[in-house]
C-alpha cells in the first residue's frame, strides 16, 4: 500500500500542511520544530513515503520531465542517443519521457508528440521529420513558446540541431582514395542529406559512385534486416562490384557485413565499408567500423542545454546550431588488393 502524507500526519499527530512544508524542505522557513521535522522525516523513511509525482506537477506548474522523440531503439545509433539524453537530463534534475516512431507516416509521428505532450512533460527534444509549418503542432510550439528543439530536422522558426555531413562524407570519400579506391557505392534508404555531400565528394576526388537502394514498404519496418540482407547479396553478385561502400548508417552495416558474409565475401579484405553515426556498438564489428561521426555526445548536450533553457526562461531567439561529422577510423578499409 502507497503511504501518503496524510498517514504520516495521522501517526506523527500533526496537520498534513505540516508534514508537506516539512518534507519539501521548508520546515525551518515554517518555524516547525527540530524535533517534530526529524519525526517527520524518520516516519516517511520508515514507511518508504514517496512523493506524489503528479502532486509536485501540480504545485510546481511542472513535471520536471523532457519528451524525446526518436527511432527505433534497436538501432544502436537511437539505442545511445536515448541513453545520452536520459544521463544528460538527469544532471539537470529532470526525467526522460522517450517516445518511439517508426516513421511510417507523418499522422504516427505527430500522435507521438501529442502524446507526450499529453503526459505533461516541460520540453520535447524531436528526432523526426513533420512538425511543418501550418502543423496544429508547429502552432502549438511557436504560439505557446513550447521549450522544443529538433535534431536532424530544421523546421520554420523552430531551434534546431544539424550535421554537416560535407565535412566527414569527404574525409571518408578521402580515405578511400588514399587506400586506392577508385570505384565506390551508396549502400542503404534513400537520404540526400548524406547522398548530395557523397556524390559531390567523390566527383572531387575523382571516384566513380553507383547508388544501391535498399526500399521497404509503409508498415514494414519489421522487414528491415531481411531487406537489406536481399540487397547486400544483390551487391555480391555484381559482375563489377565496387570496391569501396558507404553504408548510411551503422546499423545497416551491421547487416550488410552479413550479407556479404553469405555470399563469401569479408570486410574489408573483399570490400571495405564506412557506416555512419559513429556508434560504440561500429566498434565492436569484426572487424572495427569505420564510420563518419554524428558526434552524438556534443548533439544531445546541445539538445539539452537548448530545451532546458528555454523552460527555464533563458532562451534567445530560435536559431539553428550546425555540428560537423568527422571520420572515425577504425579497420574496416584496407588498400586495394
Amino acid at each position: 500500500m502507497v503511504t501518503t502524507a496524510t498517514d504520516i500526519a495521522k501517526q506523527a499527530g500533526v496537520s498534513q500542511a505540516t508534514v508537506s512544508r516539512v518534507l519539501s524542505g521548508k520546515g525551518a522557513q515554517a518555524r516547525i520544530a527540530k524535533t517534530t521535522q526529524a519525526k517527520i522525516q524518520a516516519l516517511a523513511k520508515e514507511l518508504h513515503y514517496r512523493p506524489s509525482f503528479a502532486g509536485q506537477a501540480l504545485v510546481r506548474g511542472k513535471t520536471r520531465s523532457i519528451g524525446f522523440m526518436c527511432g527505433d531503439i534497436c538501432n544502436p545509433h537511437f539505442n545511445e542517443l536515448a541513453d545520452l539524453a536520459m544521463r544528460e537530463v538527469e544532471k539537470r534534475g529532470f526525467h526522460l519521457v522517450l517516445a518511439v516512431i517508426k516513421w511510417d507516416a507523418t499522422q504516427n509521428n505527430l500522435e507521438a508528440f501529442d502524446s507526450l505532450l499529453a503526459r505533461g512533460v516541460d520540453g520535447v527534444i524531436y528526432f523526426g521529420a513533420d512538425i511543418r509549418k501550418g502543423t496544429a503542432q508547429h502552432t502549438q510550439i511557436t504560439g505557446g513558446k513550447f521549450p522544443f528543439v529538433s535534431i536532424e530536422q530544421a523546421f520554420n522558426g523552430l531551434p534546431s540541431i544539424v550535421s554537416d555531413n560535407q565535412i566527414g562524407l569527404d574525409e571518408a570519400v578521402a580515405h578511400f582514395k588514399e587506400n586506392g579506391h577508385r570505384r565506390l557505392a551508396y549502400f542503404g534508404f534513400a537520404e540526400p542529406d548524406k547522398e548530395l555531400p557523397l556524390a559531390r565528394a567523390a566527383k572531387r576526388h575523382g571516384l566513380s559512385l553507383s547508388r544501391h537502394h535498399v526500399t521497404i514498404p509503409l508498415g514494414a519496418w519489421a522487414q528491415i534486416p531481411q531487406r537489406v540482407r536481399a540487397a547486400a547479396h544483390q551487391f555480391a553478385d555484381l559482375p563489377e562490384r565496387p570496391t569501396a561502400v558507404f553504408v548510411s548508417s551503422d546499423h545497416l552495416a551491421h547487416v550488410f557485413a552479413s550479407g556479404l558474409w553469405d555470399k563469401g565475401l569479408r570486410i574489408p579484405e573483399d570490400v571495405s565499408v564506412i557506416g555512419y553515426d559513429g556508434t560504440a556498438a561500429g566498434g565492436f564489428m569484426v572487424p572495427p567500423l569505420s564510420s563518419v561521426d554524428f558526434d552524438n555526445e556534443r548533439v544531445i548536450r546541445l539538445a539539452v542545454d537548448t530545451v532546458c533553457a528555454q523552460i527555464e526562461g533563458r532562451a534567445g531567439a530560435a536559431k539553428k546550431m550546425v555540428v560537423p561529422t568527422r571520420l572515425l577510423v577504425r579497420k574496416s578499409v584496407v588498400p586495394v588488393p
